[in-house]
């Protein structure tokens, strides 16, 4: 069996966000579109050149669509949000083999919040407090109950004096915990509503925006069909897609001009962004 490559990951996520916009996009306009493959495997004498990202087509009239993916990206949110999913794997590892069946952990966490991790000392003590508290949880649980863990967890913190003080749970994390079944003995991460601390594009970050919108539009534009989609996948941005359509009606209008739809995936939810108006 051939290993699964980080390119194979990459195109089977990104084909998941554009079939999902084009699900939404069906049924709010009421057409027929589905995907073909990626443009590549469709047009082998693209490759090495500037090309888009996705060739679908509408079913009734095989008139060909172009797509192209772009992420959201924030640096900064980007580092905090490797940190806390770093700290959680530790979490994950650390409990494998130790509990009394398989579980999920749905751990939605604010993009603006990280781990006010101060060293060594700190972070075990998180560690021990957080594994501690998912353990017990877990012995009480039958198949199919879930429970939030986040009150449990503030408790041991105010238990915990010493540690208590530097860590602090904002009331939108949510740390639930469910028990899928008796079999095995692991933790698993699932994933439901991401709640975010949403703010404006600054200056730097639009001009990166305005780049990113252009050139996507001038990869669509070799497509030469009538219509096309830009799909904005959110990974770590904080953007709610009405900050992006108030993004698009500052930046330039040629960096978009070959694009018809713009869609927003992201925060378990899609979202056609409205093109500015002449």
């Amino acid at each position: 069996m051939m290993a699964t490559t980080t390119e194979d990951r990459k195109e089977k996520w990104e084909r998941e966000h554009v079939r999902r916009v084009l699900d939404y996009h069906n049924e709010k306009h009421g057409t027929h579109i589905t995907i073909v493959d990626k443009t590549q495997a469709v047009r082998p004498d693209l490759k090495g050149k500037s090309d888009w990202d996705w060739v679908c087509y509408y079913i009734e009239t095989g008139e060909e669509i172009a797509v192209e993916c772009k992420s959201l990206r924030d640096k900064l949110l980007q580092e905090k949000g490797k940190i806390t999913w770093g700290f959680l794997e530790e979490v994950r590892n650390n409990l494998q083999g130790k509990l009394p069946g398989t579980y999920h952990l749905f751990p939605n966490i604010s993009n603006g919040y990280s781990l006010p991790l101060r060293g060594q000392q700190d972070k075990k003590a998180l560690l021990d407090l957080l594994c501690t508290t998912i353990h017990r949880t877990a012995t009480k649980l039958q198949v199919g109950e879930e429970t939030d863990l986040k009150r449990r967890i503030k408790l041991l913190l105010q238990i915990k004096k010493k540690i208590g003080k530097r860590f602090y749970i904002p009331d939108t994390i949510l740390f639930k915990l469910r028990k899928i079944s008796n079999d095995g003995s692991l933790l698993t991460f699932g994933f439901g509503q991401t709640y975010g601390i949403f703010h404006d594009f600054d200056d730097t970050e639009l001009n990166e925006f305005e780049r990113l919108v252009s050139k996507a539009n001038t990869q669509l534009q070799i497509a030469n069909v009538k219509d096309t989609f830009l799909v904005l996948i959110e990974v770590h941005s904080a953007k709610e897609p009405q900050v992006i359509a108030e993004a698009l009606k500052r930046i330039n209008p040629n960096s978009y001009s070959q694009i018809k739809y713009v869609y927003f995936t992201g925060y378990g939810k899609v979202a056609e962004i409205p093109l500015p108006t002449p």
